[in-house]
């Protein structure tokens, strides 16, 4: 009888432990979704107005790049000047004059927008300057003082020669403020400065350069604003399989750092957060539409990568 009783009491000890375990990993799964990237981010790109009217014409250009290299990189639904003119006209409202907050947060919420970023052209100037005595040709290097002074001074580095001189070797600024806005709060919630400088050749082929160099900085940092995450569905020896697709923006060799999830620890009848220890790295190698192989780059000896475990996108350098 008392066999009878402990067997009975092991086996309600058994089931209490196992919905315990089960009822706990709902909760860590549960606090892990809020982290998992399922759909794109809906962005609102627009200028601010708010810089010198002469610079209208770069600013509007600079959002229409930045509208483009968000689409591209596929993890954004881009809501710009151009598409939001149409959605505007059919609640007849007109988008006119500086773009502030409240102007972002009303036609935000119109658009259906999560989140927005302002452009504002803090500087954008081109001027002739004398060719950097570092970059001359290696021959210059064996002429003899004289021979070098007098180089320079046809070159018009000691002759103050003002900016015509200098057309061929045209340095072109420019500083770009990106400040994102929350649209349900209103808030600001940070401001990127993007700067860059070319100098060499005519006017348009600097300016073509410095468009060129601020784009490719762009790229990593709308990345950086919105890194994608994942849950492990599958693992083996050498790979992972994760959700997330083409239809999200991944490409080949996107890394992800894998986590344990979240725990929650109850101290004194209150509830804390302890955080999931990192596993491993992984590198994307196939991708479909919805999902993608990657390949285990590094799992730490004492941990084991395990599914449901949480990938989180590292932000690339």
């Amino acid at each position: 009888m008392i066999k009878l009783k402990f067997k009975s009491f092991s086996l309600y000890l058994i089931l209490f432990v196992f919905v315990f375990s089960i009822s706990l990993r709902a909760r860590q799964l549960l606090n892990s979704q809020d982290k998992i990237t399922s759909e794109k981010k809906r962005l609102l790109i627009l200028a601010s107005k708010e810089s010198e009217e002469d610079l209208f014409p770069i600013e509007n250009e600079i959002a229409s790049i930045v509208a483009n290299v968000a689409t591209k990189l596929g993890r954004f639904e881009v809501i710009d000047r151009n598409n939001l003119e149409s959605i505007l006209q059919e609640q007849a409202i007109r988008l006119s004059g500086v773009i502030n907050d409240s102007t972002v947060v009303n036609v935000g919420q119109i658009a259906s927008a999560n989140e927005a970023l302002i452009i504002d052209i803090q500087n954008f100037s081109q001027r002739g300057v004398p060719p950097d005595v570092d970059d001359q040709e290696d021959d210059e290097n064996d002429k003899d003082f004289w021979a070098q002074v007098a180089s320079s001074i046809v070159q018009g580095i000691f002759s103050g020669g003002d900016e015509q001189d200098f057309e061929h070797n045209i340095e072109t600024q420019l500083s770009v403020t990106l400040r994102e806005v929350n649209i349900e709060s209103g808030q600001s919630l940070d401001a990127l400065d993007v700067d860059v400088i070319h100098t060499g050749g005519t006017r348009s082929h600097s300016r073509s350069e410095a468009i060129a160099k601020f784009k490719k900085k762009l790229i990593q940092e709308l990345k950086a604003f919105y890194l994608l995450n994942s849950q492990v569905v599958s693992v083996d020896d050498k790979e992972v399989l994760l959700f997330l697709g083409s239809q999200l923006g991944v490409s080949k060799g996107t890394v992800f750092e894998i986590v344990e999830p979240e725990r929650i620890k109850r101290i004194q009848d209150t509830d804390f957060v302890i955080p999931g220890r990192t596993a491993g790295y992984v590198s994307v190698s196939d991708i479909a539409t919805e999902t993608n192989r990657s390949v285990i780059l590094r799992q730490w000896r004492s941990m084991v990568i395990m599914t449901s475990d949480l990938a989180l996108g590292v932000q690339e350098i």
